[in-house]
């Protein structure tokens, strides 16, 4: 019941890929480990793909799931060769191209087969597709981490390209979902300044609040739709990022706007949820916007106190969660809970590719 497991992670945010190698040990009293952890950055054209994949013909997108495969099994093959632990498996999420809960189906990018055979480890993908089978969302996945991983607090908020949030009651999480569109937004504005992404909202900082887009965006029907709910790439940017980008305002005045946005989403989820002063613990790239997290504490009114976890938990939380789902996966317990997604029944996510010797 001990396994070693390198979890793969690449956000919608496009800032690279998480890997960590955690050992867990599933026995009654859990026990987990980070061992090892690196950011990889994507090459720019591997970024311009990723972003426009959706787009591509169909022959396109299978010669690109292939050869991203084979991208990411080298990748992992130069980064383990010399690393001390053996390694008993490989899971990875793959970059998701379409998400649609209404019609059941979810792709992601990197063909395993070419990953596992290019690393020459057992490599474990498509972690959603078994929960949607039963009628489930399919996502998050983050609710397996926050309720087993991280215990000892009342909400859980993983700002990564989507902010994802899930509610603990008396022990037990109740609910997990998308808020709404995070890092993608912002980082594809601070791109108008020739910036990857906006450290410590500095240039958001310098703008104002544009209220007429703001309160649009507040009245956005996703919002007030109750959970079980996920969000698509393809649709927050629809959504989300282009009304940004057809109005006529500075980027620093773009910037404030997304971040009060973001920040009273956050807010108006947390009113909802809860009357009292509870414990938020805060993860994924969004912690590191100090201008973001100051807003949070703001319009939340004090009402909540922001733990920040350790930096490598922070950076590394969703690379580290999809090692638990494959660990999960291998010992075949349940790795998605159907409170949270909204199916039939708990189920066990994960397909297994083993690499020929």
């Amino acid at each position: 019941m001990s396994y070693c497991i390198l979890g793969i992670m690449s956000g919608s945010s496009l800032d690279g890929l998480d890997l960590a190698i955690t050992s867990f040990d599933l026995t009654e009293n859990l026990r987990w480990n980070i061992e090892w952890s690196h950011s990889e950055p994507l090459t720019h054209e591997w970024k311009e793909v990723l972003k426009n994949i959706k787009n591509f013909p169909l022959e396109k997108y299978f010669y690109y799931n292939t050869t991203y495969g084979i991208y990411l099994g080298e990748i992992v093959k130069k980064l383990t060769e010399n690393v001390e632990y053996k390694l008993d498996a490989v899971a990875i999420h793959g970059h998701t191209v379409i998400h649609d809960p209404l019609n059941k189906f979810t792709v992601q990018l990197g063909s395993p087969a070419h990953i596992a055979n290019g690393c020459q480890l057992p490599v474990i993908s498509d972690f959603r597709s078994a929960d949607m089978a039963l009628g489930g969302q399919g996502a998050p996945l983050a609710h397996m981490a926050d309720s087993d991983l991280f215990p000892g607090h009342d909400f859980y908020l993983n700002i990564g390209g989507i902010a994802n949030m899930s509610i603990k009651r008396e022990g037990q999480i109740t609910s997990s979902f998308d808020v709404c569109g995070a890092n993608q937004i912002l980082n594809r504005l601070a791109q108008e300044k020739g910036q990857e992404y906006d450290q410590d909202g500095m240039i958001a900082r310098q703008g104002k609040v544009f209220k007429p887009l703001l309160n649009k965006l507040l009245n956005h029907p996703y919002l007030s739709q109750k959970p079980p709910k996920s969000l698509d790439n393809q649709y927050t940017v629809q959504e989300f990022f282009n009304p940004f980008k057809r109005i006529h305002l500075s980027t620093e005045d773009k910037l404030a706007t997304a971040v009060e946005w973001i920040a009273r989403c956050i807010a108006q989820t947390i009113s909802i949820n809860s009357p009292n002063n509870l414990s938020l613990f805060l993860s994924g790239g969004g912690a590191f916007n100090k201008f973001l997290v100051e807003r949070i504490d703001v319009v939340t009114l004090d009402r909540i106190k922001v733990f920040l976890p350790n930096k490598e938990i922070i950076e590394y939380k969703e690379a580290i969660l999809m090692g638990y789902l494959g660990a999960l996966r291998v010992q075949g317990e349940p790795n998605c809970r159907c409170i949270v997604t909204g199916a039939d029944r708990d189920s066990i996510n994960g397909q297994i590719y083993l690499p020929s010797p």
